[in-house]
């Protein structure tokens, strides 16, 4: 018999645990979405009406805005069906419905035929998670936001029924239900393929018995209250219905399950004759309902009863409401408060006062609460006010979106945009980031849909915009930054013929070498060209020129060429005149017109003029402006005066990471001097500033979109004194540890 070696093991094994899950896959992948759906019906008998208790699990959850269906086939009876007759619970917790999402409900439920259907309301933070499990009650099982008083009428002929559950939330399935000609059938569940095999079935309405209800008593009654208490077999909820006739038209309860059972009735009249029945629901949708109990209020001898008054809701936010009121004598308080008249929280207090403060907490955004006070006396008696309610703030932003530009004109355009919500505000512009050309309002109020005109542009100009917002009730938001180009300006050459000037013959100059004459006068039949079409670089930066404006530093190197535009007849020559200096632009040997000159030292503007001769006579010119900016600088605040701070580390992050300067001949980082002076030259793009120094607090500024010099004026703070030594000590052990490791390379 051969040797098994370890290495044949290990293949077996693997060989078969490969098999163990292909068969365990080949089995699973035929279940449907969703897992554990069952119905259990109150009654299982032919044409007789019955609740319906639908549990199923979500793999995928159920997210704002999706719907979710639950379909009864044909034969089944859904007429008066209602929203009141159905509850929804997520792990069993009641989720609130409505008709409709126009309110803050959590879910719209709505009946079509013998569909229901549940609609999430966005914004309501009604999803479910994956792996949800889902609680559907149909019927007089239902009892969280609207009492149910129909039921759904079973099938005029025995068979096996499959009530479908779909929607636009994804996952789906079946739950079968069988009708038979009396209660004894049995209620099967499925789903998907596996309907179609192996059923399982569960227990018959007949062997799911609802809650027994016992021992009903009827105590603790004053003038104004009373305390109802009874038990049950099994675990279920409690509710009381009562009122002065049989009718009751009042209710109190609780969705907490347990078997022993206690509601306090509050707000009745004194001397008065009152009838209660109690109520309890299980978790298979069993429900029990008591006989009909009287019991008669005390009556008042000369008792002064509580009072309430001044109820005034004191501040409300997104997540908090505060509550005060007076009573006419001392009394403690408890405030029942949820987002329906079924009150789901309570809030107490057992001191005795006349000037009562109650906080609310933990409440959710834009929803709508309602409360009521009970107050209760040292006699016992109770006063209860009327359902109050409010609605806490909204705290989400305005969405902004669909930001465009229309109607670009040379000095006009149409900022547009739309919001999620009511918002107004404006539109901030410029021809940088900083948006120095101002900020325009809306005139129109509060809106969806908006339009702010821009006006007095200048032509052929990139334009930075940024639009911001602000709802009704005072939340901000901002857009992200945006360009657009205005339209060029069309000039026309002058029709009265001009004598053509002589040709100067081109001498040849070193490129950027000075030509000590005054600045050459544009002649009367030179044709303009646009600033915009001219190539500039500063210190190897190529550089925009925006609205006829190149920023610069002083002593930057700043070089023209002429573009192709201007070069495709033959040049008899071209100079540039700035700072009361002429150069001449010299062809050189890849045939590019260029020349550099040193940038003033002084600050200011500069007027550049380029003036191109041809062959044939005719002149091209173009004009501009050089801004001559102060360098970039750190600075702190000493006595009230901006100091200027050397040794300053200054590093540019682009997308987060040091920007490469090494393409321009630049560092990154520098070095203040002693001026605390610094500056970059960039192309074109969004970037941030790293500042650090030892003693002081590191920053990164926001993100800009920069072309050209970087010249900040930045203002940097002394760290505590803690963080100080903790940076030098840190700074300290790097260096240690340099030192270590150097002696350590040496060694080896």
């Amino acid at each position: 018999m051969p040797r098994w070696s370890h290495r044949n093991i290990d293949e077996f094994v693997g060989i078969f645990l490969a098999f163990f899950l292909f068969s365990i896959a080949f089995f699973c992948v035929r279940a449907s979405s969703i897992t554990g759906v069952n119905d259990t019906m109150s009654r299982g008998k032919v044409g007789t009406a019955s609740n319906h208790t639908i549990v199923f699990v979500t793999p995928s959850g159920v997210s704002e805005g999706s719907t979710m269906t639950v379909t009864f086939p044909a034969g089944f009876g859904t007429s008066g069906m209602t929203e009141n007759d159905v509850d929804l619970l997520d792990n069993g917790l009641s989720v609130s419905t409505a008709p409709d999402c126009s309110g803050a409900e959590q879910a719209a439920a709505v009946w079509v035929g013998n569909t229901l259907s549940f609609q999430i309301c966005p914004g309501d933070g009604g999803a479910f998670a994956p792996g949800s499990t889902v609680t559907i009650l149909i019927g007089t099982n239902a009892i969280d936001f609207g009492v149910g008083v129909n039921r759904i009428v079973n099938p005029s002929a025995s068979g096996s029924y499959r009530i479908t559950i779909g929607g636009s939330f994804g996952d789906s399935g079946e739950a079968p239900v069988s009708i038979g000609a009396d209660d004894s059938v049995g209620v099967t569940a499925c789903v998907g393929d596996t309907c179609n095999a192996g059923r399982h079935s569960l227990p018959s309405p007949s062997a799911i018995l609802p809650p027994q209800i016992s021992g009903v008593v009827i105590d603790k009654i004053t003038s104004s209250t009373a305390r109802v208490s009874w038990r049950t077999d099994t675990m279920s909820n409690s509710y009381a219905l009562y009122g002065l006739t049989p009718n009751h038209g009042l209710i109190i309860g609780k969705q907490l399950r347990t078997q022993s059972h206690t509601l306090t009735l509050v707000g009745l009249n004194a001397g008065r004759v009152y009838y209660v029945q109690v109520r309890s629901v299980d978790d298979f949708g069993g429900a029990s309902l008591s006989d009909d109990r009287t019991f008669s209020t005390l009556t008042i001898n000369n008792v002064i009863l509580p009072q309430i008054s001044g109820i005034r809701l004191e501040s409300v936010g997104g997540n908090m409401a505060t509550i005060t009121w007076i009573t006419n004598i001392p009394t403690y308080w408890r405030i029942d408060f949820g987002r329906a008249a079924v009150y789901e929280n309570i809030v107490q207090n057992s001191q005795f006062n006349t000037a009562h403060t109650a906080n609310l907490g933990n409440l959710n955004p834009n929803t709508t609460y309602h409360f009521r006070i009970t107050a209760t006396a040292a006699t016992g008696d109770q006063t209860v006010s009327a359902d109050q309610s409010f609605t806490t703030f909204d705290t989400t932003l305005p969405l902004i979106s669909d930001t465009h530009v229309d109607n670009i004109t040379t000095h006009s355009a149409d900022i547009v945009w739309q919001t999620n919500k009511p918002a107004t505000g404006g539109v901030k512009f410029g021809i940088g980031a900083a948006y120095d050309g101002g900020e325009n309002l809306e005139t129109v109020g509060f809106a969806i849909s908006h339009r702010v005109t821009l006006l007095n542009l200048s032509a052929s100009t990139l334009y930075h915009y940024n639009v911001y917002q602000t709802d009704q009730v005072g939340n901000d938001a901002q857009g992200a930054d945006q360009v657009f180009k205005t339209a060029a300006m069309v000039l026309l050459p002058e029709t009265a013929a001009q004598p053509a000037p002589p040709v100067v013959p081109i001498v040849p100059v070193t490129p950027g070498a000075s030509i000590p004459v005054s600045p050459v006068a544009i002649p009367k039949n030179a044709v303009a060209v646009g600033s915009g079409i001219l190539l500039l670089e500063v210190n190897g930066v190529p550089e925009g020129i925006a609205a006829n404006v190149a920023t610069v530093v002083p002593g930057s190197a700043v070089e023209i060429e002429l573009p192709r535009e201007l070069t495709e007849k033959p040049i008899a020559n071209a100079s540039v005149s700035v700072g009361g200096k002429a150069y001449k632009l010299i062809k050189n040997t890849d045939g590019a017109f260029r020349m550099a000159f040193a940038a003033p030292q002084a600050a200011g503007n500069q007027t550049v003029v380029v003036i191109v001769r041809y062959a044939d006579g005719s002149t091209n010119y173009s004009q501009f402006n050089i801004k001559i900016s102060p360098k970039g600088k750190i600075v702190e605040v000493i006595g009230g005066k901006s100091v200027p701070v050397a040794g300053v580390k200054v590093t540019i992050l682009q997308n987060g990471k040091p920007w490469d300067g090494s393409k321009f001949g630049q560092n990154n980082y520098l070095i203040t001097d002693n001026k605390g002076n610094f500056v970059f030259y960039v192309p074109n793009g969004k970037y941030s500033l790293k500042i650090e120094k030892i003693g002081y607090i590191s920053i990164i500024t926001a993100p800009t979109t920069y072309s050209g010099a970087i010249y900040n004026k930045i203002k940097i703070v002394k760290a505590p004194k803690a963080v100080s030594i903790i940076s030098q000590t840190v700074s300290n052990i790097e260096k240690g540890v340099g030192n270590i490791f150097g002696q350590i390379f040496k060694f080896l």
